[in-house]
């Protein structure tokens, strides 16, 4: 499983368990890339937002940190349906420190093993993400907290071609975005024939059994470097999640806000980002979205003159 691939899996996990769980709930999530850890931990961060639902998140700097955090969660975690995310994506030892991150990990989840029973009576989702190697570990110093993990991901490290696509910072939803302009930009690598289909599915059939083949589209684009091709596709998943997974439609959709080449259709995505926003009780970041959107209607009014772009601007 690629990187990407991983993280997408992590998130269909996660989200279900933030949307759905009413009582305790412990993950795992193994990943040795820092940026695929925070990427995971803004959707989930959001996520809880959109809902009106409390996030804790942990990010100790030092081993010593990590060790003691179990105080932190005990005292200030999230009961049902909030959450509390502990992160160290960090292995090995420091200069100048007397604890090395891997004893420290050993020494956290000793503790939370040890107080499990008053972890399971009073927190919400107990997300822990940690490095690969800390797996063994975990499997055997919390046997009693690994034997009742509702769910266990491991995330590849990245590879490849990273694409270039700009991103901004909104929040929360409306359930539908106005159809966007599309044309499907030449290929020489990928078969035209798959997009094309893809790109014609309805939502709901996107959302099901077809979003794989969505998914696998877009690392393949990403691999191929076909940066058009690949704002199509997170332009296409972005309307695909804004029903059910209002987080992960927020960052599909910040992907290509800046790179689409059809202005009208920027200006689409723009107007959903700021619903999106809104939704969630961002008002900086609402009122960013609108200015930017204001901003290119009016540019558009002026250089099409059209009927459609004055409609648009007003």
């Amino acid at each position: 499983m690629s990187s990407a691939d991983g993280v997408e899996e992590a998130w269909r996990q996660l989200h279900t368990h933030l949307d759905r769980a009413r009582s305790f709930w412990l993950g795992f999530i193994f990943v040795s890339d820092p940026a695929d850890a925070r990427l995971l931990a803004e959707r989930a961060s959001w996520n809880r937002r959109f809902r009106a639902e409390p996030f804790l998140e942990l990010q100790p700097s030092s081993p010593e940190g990590l060790a003691a955090s179990v105080s932190k969660i005990e005292a200030d975690g999230y009961p049902p349906r909030g959450c509390t995310w502990v992160e160290a994506v960090h292995t090995g030892d420091g200069p100048g420190q007397s604890l090395g991150w891997d004893a420290a990990w050993i020494d956290l989840l000793q503790s939370l093993n040890h107080r499990r029973d008053t972890l399971r009576s009073s927190l919400g989702g107990l997300i822990i993400v940690a490095p690969p190697s800390i797996k063994v570990h975990a499997m055997r110093v919390s046997t009693d907290l690994w034997s009742v993990r509702d769910f266990l991901v491991e995330v590849a490290p990245t590879v490849g071609f990273t694409a270039n696509v700009a991103s901004s910072e909104p929040t929360a939803g409306p359930t539908t975005l106005s159809s966007v302009p599309l044309t499907l930009p030449p290929t020489t690598t990928l078969d035209h024939d798959e997009i094309q289909t893809v790109l014609a599915m309805s939502d709901s059939a996107l959302g099901g059994r077809a979003s794989e083949q969505l998914n696998h589209l877009i690392e393949q684009a990403k691999q191929a470097g076909e940066g058009e091709l690949l704002t199509a596709l997170y332009e296409r998943r972005g309307r695909v999640r804004l029903g059910n997974d209002p987080a992960g439609a927020r960052h599909d959709l910040r992907k290509v806000a800046g790179s689409m080449p059809d202005q009208r259709g920027r200006l689409i995505v723009l107007e959903g980002l700021r619903a999106l926003a809104a939704s969630a009780g961002d008002a900086d970041d609402a009122l960013a979205l609108s200015t930017e959107a204001e901003d290119l209607a009016e540019r558009l009014a002026e250089q099409l003159g059209t009927p459609e772009a004055l409609r648009d601007h007003s």
